[in-house]
């Protein structure tokens, strides 16, 4: 059964492997303030940080994610924005994150990130809205659906985090 706890600090999330924060290419203070709590909640835990971009879902033919991907990989050439992310958490929170970019439009695709990034907390920007397909799943906002998915996938074990726009750790389930 999950817990849900509201709290504005940081520390009362704790990471033991590893922290994957949804992220896009949007230049929006709501998503850089969830991927500064995420970076906050790695560099104390000593973990590494996922950026899990979500800019490039499509039905398209590349249904798939495709990560992990470092700061110098070859594959972040289609993702300026990422790399722009990477360095700014790296100069910022000096955490050295990694990437994963999202193909297929759906937040299953989380059910492929988390095992092989190995990450116990996902964080979600409560700026960050649900896609198209999501919006007919049974769910209030993006972190309700993440929450649903995961206790749904009983092998993936996950604390999901919600950021509010201004940085507030809005809310922990575990």
């Amino acid at each position: 059964m999950n817990a849900t706890t509201t709290s504005n600090d940081p520390h009362a999330v704790s990471a033991s492997c590893g922290v994957l924060v949804l992220t896009n290419d949007e230049d929006d203070p709501g998503m850089a303030a969830g991927r500064a709590a995420a970076a906050e909640i790695a560099a104390r835990c000593g973990v590494p940080l996922t950026l899990y971009d979500r800019s490039q879902e499509t039905w398209g033919d590349t249904q798939h994610p495709e990560g992990p991907l470092s700061l110098d990989s070859p594959g972040l050439e289609e993702a300026p924005h990422l790399r722009s992310q990477l360095r700014a958490l790296k100069d910022s929170f000096d955490v050295l994150g990694q990437a994963w970019i999202a193909t297929l439009p759906s937040i299953t695709s989380l059910g492929t990130a988390l095992p092989g990034i190995d990450a116990d907390v996902v964080v979600v920007p409560a700026a960050m809205s649900r896609k198209l397909f999501e919006s007919a799943l049974p769910a209030n906002s993006l972190v309700e659906l993440v929450r649903n998915y995961l206790d749904g996938e009983e092998h993936l074990t996950a604390s999901v985090v919600e950021v509010s726009d201004d940085g507030t750790i809005a809310s922990v389930t575990s």
